[in-house]
Parts: C-alpha cells; sequence; structure tokens
C-alpha cells in the first residue's frame, strides 16, 4: 500500500468515524450520538482529558475531511460525521456532569441548529470550503448550543 493510499484510507476512516457514517438513516445523527457518548466518557477523566479529546477531534477530523473531500470531489458528504461528533462535543463544553435532560436538550439542540443551519452557521456552510468549512459550522451549531444551554441553566 502507497503512502498516498494509506493515507486517504486513514481519513475516510476518521471522516466518516468508521461504523458511524456508514449509517443508512441518518449517519450524522449516529456522528452526533457518538460525539454524546464521546464527551460523557472524556469528562468522567476531567476537563482536560476532555479538551485534549474535543482537540484531536477538531484537528485530525478536519485534516481528514479536507484529505476525503480532495479525494472524492465533494464537499460535506452525507457519509462525513466527525464534525457532528467535534459540534456535539463542543456544545457540552460546560457541563462537567450534564444530568440525562442535559444530555437530551444538548443533543437536540445540537442537531436542530446542524440541521436548520440558521444564520450564520448558513454562512458558514457557504463561504467557506474545504476541511475547515465542514468543520466550522458544526461547531459554529456547538457555540449556539453552549449559549442556549447557559441561558436555560438557570432553570435546569
Amino acid at each position: 500500500m502507497t503512502n498516498e493510499a494509506l493515507k486517504l484510507k486513514v481519513a475516510t476512516h476518521i471522516s466518516r468515524v468508521t461504523p458511524f457514517g456508514l449509517a443508512s438513516v441518518a449517519p450524522g445523527t449516529a456522528g452526533a450520538v457518538f460525539g454524546l457518548l464521546l464527551t460523557v466518557v472524556a469528562w468522567r477523566f476531567g476537563y482536560l482529558v476532555y479538551l485534549i479529546t474535543l482537540t484531536i477531534v477538531v484537528f485530525a477530523g478536519t485534516w481528514a475531511i479536507e484529505v476525503y473531500e480532495k479525494h472524492t470531489g465533494t464537499h460535506d458528504d452525507r457519509k462525513i460525521v466527525v464534525d457532528e461528533v467535534a459540534g456535539m462535543m463542543l456544545s457540552l463544553a460546560g457541563w462537567e456532569h450534564p444530568t440525562p435532560l442535559i444530555l437530551i436538550l444538548a443533543f437536540a439542540a445540537f442537531r436542530a441548529l446542524d440541521i436548520l443551519k440558521p444564520w450564520p452557521i448558513s454562512e458558514l456552510d457557504r463561504r467557506v470550503g474545504g476541511g475547515v468549512g465542514c468543520m466550522a459550522d458544526d461547531l459554529a451549531a456547538g457555540v449556539f448550543c453552549i449559549i442556549f444551554l447557559e441561558i436555560l441553566r438557570p432553570f435546569l
């Protein structure tokens, strides 16, 4: 196997978060569920582990998406779900011990923002290309989710 072939294989598995990106129904939702579970596990080891895990997902995911998109000639293919993993993880940045209600609210809010792409998320989706663009709109959805959850915090 050549270096290029190996690079593409690794990038494909990372960008698809294999097997989640290969789900026949709602691969983005499957990726977000994985992101939710990864967040809960990472937080159990503390903020530093959560932050390192999120950082690795964002940077490795951006690289992988870039490689995958260049090879396939696509942008934000539905099989690419590492961006949903990163966005979902970012959504829970302020919740070290999220309750089931917080997890449900974060998941629902993130998926709604990711699917509907309100402004300015839609601008990022349209104007920024490559791996950065694919990752950016989901991270923006994660930031808006953080704001939403912080507004609700006194009531939760």
